[in-house]
């Protein structure tokens, strides 16, 4: 599982980081620390690699998703799985919502039909 943690974070795409993290997975904190630490090492390497493809502004955002994601793993068990979805998505920066709290919103108003050509009954 480290070994696809770290091919993700060389190859310095968000969107893929973001979608491994909402994928069930059993990275341990010392897996996701590591990856910290080897981002924060090319970080400062990255200043003084000329061919560097990756900005400073990309590893920030990476090194936040990944310390946000253990936060949240820390919390884990002691919450519910769809709390702990919705919370983890926010976390990470994802659009996910969780099930429970799709299916259960409902209208409080009643919808507003608009009046068609109100205009012309006037004249």
């Amino acid at each position: 599982m480290v070994s696809i943690l770290t091919k993700t974070i060389n190859s310095g795409n968000i969107d893929n980081l973001r979608k491994m993290l909402f994928t069930p997975n059993k990275f341990t904190n010392a897996d996701i620390d590591n990856s910290i630490m080897e981002l924060k090492r090319k970080k400062n390497s990255a200043i003084l690699d000329i061919n560097n493809t990756i900005s400073d502004k990309t590893f920030n955002k990476m090194i936040e998703m990944l310390t946000d994601y253990k936060n949240s793993k820390l919390v884990d068990n002691k919450m519910q799985l769809d709390t702990h979805r919705y919370m983890q998505s926010y976390l990470v920066g994802g659009k996910k919502k969780s099930r429970k709290l799709r299916s259960n919103k409902r209208r409080t108003k009643k919808r507003k039909h608009k009046k068609k050509n109100t205009k012309k009954r006037r004249k």
